[in-house]
C-alpha cells in the first residue's frame, strides 16, 4: 500500500492540470510480507517470491482540489472565489490558488475559478477530466466537444448609439458561434469623462443548457470594467452557437464620442480550456441634455423685459408681445375698478 502525504510536495506543486510526481519502486529482494511481518500467500516461509518486477508510479494532485481532500467541492470554489480579482503582491494572492494557466500569470481571475468549480464533483476515485487516471471517459460524462472550425466572435451591442447627457443606458456583449461554452470574462474599457459605469449583469445564453451560473462581482476602475461569469454541473455540456453574454448599464456623464473598446475577451469551456475570440468594439456619443425629457417638452423660462421694437422695425418682438397683453389686462382691471369707485361716490 503507498499512502501519499500530499503536504510533503504541497512546496513546489498545485491542484492544476499536468502535475506528474513519477516515482521508480524497486523490488531489490522480493520479499511480500503483510504489516505484521508475515509471509503472504504466495511467498515462501520467508517471504520471498518466485518471481518480482520494479514499478513506475505516477502520483498526480486532483485538479482543482484546492484543501487536498480528495474532493472538488464548494469549498474549493469558495477559497478561490474569496482571492477573485487578486494579483501578485496583494494579500489576497496565493500561489497555490493560481492554477490556470499551469504556469503562473500572477492573477486570480475567472480562468482559476472556473478550473475550480467545472470540476465540481471530481474525485480521487473518479476524477474529472477522466484522463487524470489514465482512464478512458465514459461518453456520458464527456463535457469537451470538438473545436469549431472558426473562432468565436464577441462583440458591443449595438456598435453605435447616441443619449444625451443625465441618460442611463445599456449595451449587451453578444457571443456568435461558439461551442461549449462553459464560462466568460471580458474587460470593457470607455471614457470617463463622458460616461460612467453603473452595473453588468449575466445575460440569457451562459445558463441556457441547464449548468448552474455564478458570477463574482464586477472589477470596476476608472475607465474600465472587467466582468465575467462561470458554470458547474457534472456531465452537462455547456451551450453552443450565439446569444448574449452580459448586459452592462452605463450613465451619460459629459458629452462627447466615447469608445466602448473589448480590450480583453476569455470564453472558455466547462474545464477553463481557452476558446479563441475575436472582438468588434463600440461606442456611444453623448449630447447635452435639455428638450423632450420622458415626452414632454420643457421650455426655457423667459425673463421679464423692458417694452422695446427691434431696431429696425415697428414691431415689437413676441416676448414684448406677450408683457404688453398682460399689461393691457391689468391696465383695463384698474380702469373699471375706478369708475365703480366714482359711481358709489356719486
Amino acid at each position: 500500500m503507498l499512502i501519499v502525504q500530499p503536504w510533503e510536495y504541497a512546496s513546489y506543486y498545485r491542484p492544476t492540470s499536468n502535475t506528474n510526481i513519477d516515482t521508480w519502486l524497486e523490488d531489490r529482494d522480493c520479499q511480500a510480507k503483510d504489516v505484521a511481518g508475515m509471509p503472504l500467500p504466495g511467498s515462501n516461509e520467508q517471504g520471498y517470491l518466485p518471481a518480482c518486477d520494479d514499478a513506475w508510479v505516477t502520483l498526480r494532485m486532483l485538479e482543482g482540489d484546492i484543501d487536498s481532500d480528495c474532493e472538488v467541492d464548494v469549498v474549493d470554489c469558495q477559497n478561490v472565489g474569496f482571492s477573485y480579482g487578486a494579483a501578485y503582491g496583494d494579500e489576497r494572492y496565493y500561489e497555490w490558488i493560481d492554477v490556470n494557466p499551469q504556469t503562473l500569470d500572477g492573477r486570480i481571475d475567472l480562468k482559476d475559478l472556473q478550473f475550480t468549480c467545472g470540476r465540481w464533483g471530481s474525485t480521487c476515485q473518479a476524477p474529472l477530466p477522466c484522463d487524470q487516471s489514465g482512464l478512458t471517459c465514459p461518453e456520458e460524462i464527456v463535457t469537451r466537444l470538438a473545436a469549431t472550425e472558426s473562432d468565436a466572435n464577441v462583440r458591443v451591442d449595438p456598435a453605435n448609439q447616441n443619449v444625451t447627457v443625465g441618460q442611463q443606458f445599456t449595451v449587451d456583449v453578444l457571443v456568435d458561434d461558439v461551442s461549449n461554452l462553459g464560462a466568460y470574462e471580458f474587460t470593457l474599457e470607455f471614457d470617463p469623462s463622458t460616461l460612467s459605469y453603473v452595473g453588468a449583469s449575466d445575460g440569457s445564453f451562459l445558463g441556457s443548457s441547464g449548468r448552474e451560473v455564478f458570477c463574482p462581482d464586477p472589477i470596476a476602475d476608472v475607465g474600465t470594467v472587467t466582468f465575467g461569469c462561470g458554470t458547474y454541473r457534472f456531465g452537462t455540456a455547456g451551450p453552443s452557437g450565439s446569444g448574449q453574454l452580459a448586459q452592462v448599464t452605463f450613465e451619460a456623464v459629459g458629452e462627447g464620442l466615447s469608445p466602448l473598446d473589448l480590450t480583453m475577451v476569455d470564453p472558455m469551456d466547462p474545464l477553463a480550456e481557452e476558446i479563441p475570440a475575436s472582438a468588434e468594439n463600440g461606442s456611444v456619443s453623448v449630447s447635452g441634455g435639455g428638450g423632450a425629457v420622458g415626452g414632454i417638452a420643457e421650455y426655457p423660462q423667459l425673463e421679464p423685459k423692458m417694452a422695446a421694437t427691434t431696431p429696425g422695425s415697428s414691431a415689437p418682438d413676441s416676448t414684448v408681445l406677450a408683457g404688453s397683453a398682460a399689461g393691457g389686462v391689468l391696465l383695463f382691471a384698474a380702469v373699471g375698478w375706478y369708475a365703480r369707485r366714482r359711481r358709489r361716490a356719486g
